[in-house]
């Protein structure tokens, strides 16, 4: 009888140290459960950290961008001048206020007004502020076009040529001179100096 007391205490007690070992083990279990679910966290954390190190380097090259544009050469602001031409409806000069930025959108008002063709070229142009004198140098064709008109037809070109220009530049005389050369007419007109606003 003491014999089976003994042995069911011992059963007992194996059971009981299996029972505890089990609870033990389980905790143990649970934390290799959460183990996993801990390192997911820390994986998307560093996803996170990733795509936040991407945003700020996007954020970054955003700014470089925008230097590198202002790097770039600063095109020059426009301003309102008096383009003057010849009215194809009434044959007589008139004029209207254009926007500008340069000699070369002058040149290209006068072109689209039809006192210079598109074959007509400025060479070089040059403004003394300090003498408020222009020198303009244009190609052959130009001096062709003004010589293959009568004085009338010379008068109105050149004047909506020399006006233009002075009055965009505020300057008080021109040189004209067709490649290099000063700028003789069909009718005899020497432009070897400065010439000052042309009435027609």
């Amino acid at each position: 009888m003491k014999r089976i007391k003994l042995v069911s205490v011992i059963l007992m007690s194996a059971l009981l140290m299996a029972g505890c070992g089990k609870k033990e083990a389980d905790p143990s279990t649970e934390q290799k459960e959460k183990k996993p679910a801990v390192t997911q966290e820390t994986e998307v954390t560093e996803e996170e950290q990733d795509e936040q190190k991407t945003e700020d380097s996007a954020d970054k090259e955003t700014p470089d961008t925008e230097d590198t544009d202002t790097d770039a050469e600063p095109q020059e602001e426009k301003r309102e001048v008096r383009i003057y031409y010849i009215d194809d409806a009434t044959g007589e000069p008139a004029s209207e206020n254009m926007m500008i930025s340069d000699e070369n959108d002058i040149w290209a008002a006068l072109q689209e007004k039809g006192i210079l063709e598109d074959n007509c070229k400025l060479l070089s142009f040059k403004v003394d502020e300090a003498n408020g004198q222009i020198d303009l140098d244009f190609n052959a064709a130009l001096g062709d076009r003004i010589r293959s008109f009568g004085t009338t037809g010379e008068t109105e070109i050149i004047g909506c040529l020399i006006n233009t220009y002075l009055d965009a530049y505020g300057c008080d005389g021109i040189r004209l001179t067709e490649e290099g050369s000063p700028l003789e007419t069909s009718s005899g007109a020497n432009f070897d100096g400065y010439s000052g606003k042309i009435e027609f």
